[in-house]
């Protein structure tokens, strides 16, 4: 059975692919478009992963395992 790929390697294989068709791309208007695809695919990429970091960052900083915050009382 495949194991399923994540958003980030996904959109990793997408830009590769268009690179992959730049390489044979029948002029230099559509290399440029393949190019460009690609270029947009890895941003997503980019994007994709920064938020799945932020997603963990936050997901530990409340974990019950953590010590939460508290508020000290100053007289």
């Amino acid at each position: 059975m495949p194991t399923r790929k994540s958003k980030h390697q996904q959109y990793m294989a997408y830009a590769e692919h268009c690179l992959e068709m730049a390489k044979t791309a029948a002029d230099e208007t559509a290399r440029s478009i393949q190019h460009e695809m690609a270029a947009e695919w890895l941003s997503l990429a980019d994007v994709v992963s920064l938020n799945s970091a932020k997603s963990r960052a936050t997901r530990s900083a409340s974990s019950p395992d953590m010590p939460q915050p508290t508020s000290a009382k100053i007289d």
